[in-house]
């Protein structure tokens, strides 16, 4: 490349970096590479600036689960990666960004055209290895029209931006550069507000409020916003069922996944009409019920996750608005037989409650419930997933006020555990983690990470041994244990302590689940890991013993 050339591609790329940072990029999750050398060397200059901030991570797969934590946390993360396989460590992140409807920015450099599809090495089809869940874009910086199509680019990144406040989605920036993989002097413009174009904005139908003796059912999964208000029109207007995660379980039934295993009680609690806010239900027994009112005709009414919901083909009305707006005309006090009706369920919560609280229960039920006396106004609490989302709803009376609740349901995978908790504790809150030993193993590179950037990110991880939801699941019951065993528990005979120390990190085992979140609770600042033993086979024991006295003592109520 000529040295004409060259400055072209300087004078590019510093432009596509400099407009990021003018669309409101506040941090950077930078992987190093050699073909990405001209973006990390622009997005430097502009961290000296002030413009954000730089945490590196090696692993590309990582670095999208730290980048979706950033997102989780209400930031606007850029990722930069180099070239080749590089891209392809990003798709799990991707994939739950888009799934989740979070606005993930990716930067990557790649080769230029003329050395596509001729065996170059770390070179491979990039640009559409994310096309499935993000938009991309190609720029071809080393190319004699280079600024003109950056003119392009810029013109539909400040579209794609303009549209994240209402259809959030992951936006893939991939930059063919060429030799020298150094940018040349140039200048550095200072941030400026960007005029965006005006925003095509959602439209859909509102959600109608409860008719006069309509029985109206809320169910809501998780939901990114928390505002009194909204819980105050459901509270008077309709029966609330709501997830930890969906900000909304404050003073409401609490007890729904255990009374909703019975099938008379499921029975009882079919509404005329099924509203549901947000991503599908983590609860069993919100699940069940949701089959036996599509079942029994009952209508439903959605409010998007961002995304198309409609598992069991029922849908009657589907919006794209914000929950606040879609029921904004909600309100009205029910009527004297809705009451009634919403009545008998806090009476039967209260009996559930009184039923199950001097029973023993699994170790998992002690570590919720001192977790959630640990948490304080302000602190984030990332709950895996697998059993901790579970077991938060399901042993928990409710969400301490002024905390907020994250969980990746938009894929549902059990990958990025640490990397995303670590990215979350990242925008400066204290974070809390709750985790499997399965998801802690998956993802135990990020403890290297961790170990780096040292967040206030507290760390409780059940150690029974293995993945233990498989043995609630049909499977468990299908095949011989030792099968069973071999091909879903996966014992995994390590000893995670001596695992997070050899990272230089604090951590402590511990037999008792108070004494664990107790010894988080009183660390300071930085990140901590406790180890909490539970016998596999006492805490399943005391998991179904528990649903079979209560289920045995509502018989008949």
């Amino acid at each position: 490349m000529t040295l004409a050339a060259a400055q072209v591609q300087a004078q590019v790329v510093r432009a596509l970096v400099h407009l990021l940072a003018n669309l409101g990029v506040d941090h950077v999750v930078l992987s190093p590479g050699s073909r990405s050398t001209p973006l990390a060397q622009a997005v430097a200059e502009r961290e000296e600036c002030g413009d954000w901030r730089i945490t590196v991570v090696l692993d590309e797969r990582s670095a999208g689960f730290v980048a979706l934590g950033l997102a989780r946390a209400g930031h606007r993360p850029l990722l930069v990666c180099t070239s080749g396989s590089a891209v392809a460590n990003w798709l799990p992140a991707v994939v739950e960004a888009g799934e989740s409807g979070l606005p993930l920015l990716l930067l990557s450099g790649d080769r230029p055209l003329r050395l596509q599809g001729v065996g170059a090495p770390q070179t491979v089809r990039q640009q559409q290895l994310l096309a499935s869940y993000a938009a991309v874009l190609h720029l071809e910086a080393c190319a004699e029209d280079a600024t003109s199509q950056f003119a392009t680019v810029a013109t539909k990144m400040r579209q794609h931006v303009a549209e994240m406040h209402f259809a959030p989605r992951p936006l893939h920036l991939n930059v063919g550069l060429d030799l020298p993989l150094a940018l040349t002097p140039g200048p550095l413009w200072p941030r400026q507000a960007v005029d965006l174009p005006a925003a095509v904005l959602p439209a859909g139908p509102v959600i109608a409020p409860p008719e006069p003796d309509e029985r109206v059912l809320v169910v809501a999964g998780p939901l990114t916003l928390q505002d009194p208000q909204l819980l105050q029109r459901l509270a008077q207007s309709a029966l609330l069922l709501a997830e930890w995660p969906s900000h909304l379980a404050v003073g409401q039934l609490r007890w729904f996944d255990l009374w909703l295993r019975d099938p008379e009680w499921r029975r009882r609690a079919l509404p005329d009409r099924l509203v549901r806010l947000g991503e599908w239900p983590a609860s069993k027994g919100l699940q069940l019920l949701l089959d036996d009112a599509a079942a029994a005709g009952v209508p439903f009414e959605v409010v998007e996750p961002g995304r198309t919901s409609d598992p069991l083909g029922c849908n009657r009305l589907s919006t794209p608005l914000s929950p606040l707006v879609a029921l904004r005309t909600w309100g009205q006090p029910a009527s004297g037989a809705v009451e009634d009706w919403r009545a008998q369920f806090r009476a039967l919560d209260r009996l559930v409650q009184e039923h199950q609280a001097p029973l023993a229960g699994p170790p998992e039920r002690l570590l919720v419930r001192a977790l959630t006396t640990a948490l304080a106004p302000g602190d984030r609490l990332v709950l895996a997933k697998s059993m901790a989302i579970r077991d938060a709803d399901a042993f928990c009376p409710c969400v301490p006020a002024g905390v907020t609740v994250h969980v990746a349901r938009g894929a549902n995978g059990i990958d990025g555990s640490l990397a995303a908790a670590l990215g979350t504790a990242l925008a400066g809150d204290r974070t809390w983690l709750l985790c499997g030993d399965g998801a802690f193993l998956h993802d135990c590179g990020s403890l290297q990470l961790l170990a780096q950037c040292r967040p206030d990110l507290r760390i409780a991880v059940v150690d029974n041994g293995g993945g233990t939801i498989f043995d609630l699941l049909p499977a468990a019951q299908a095949l011989p244990a030792a099968v069973h065993d071999r091909l879903f528990y996966a014992p995994h005979g390590l000893d995670l302590l001596a695992i997070t120390n050899g990272f230089g990190l604090t951590a402590q085992r511990f037999d008792e689940p108070e004494a664990a979140v107790a010894w988080l609770a009183a660390g300071a600042s930085g990140p901590r890991l406790a180890v909490v033993a539970v016998d596999r086979a006492s805490s399943l024991a005391a998991r179904r013993a528990t649903k079979q006295q209560v289920l045995a003592q509502l018989a008949g109520t």
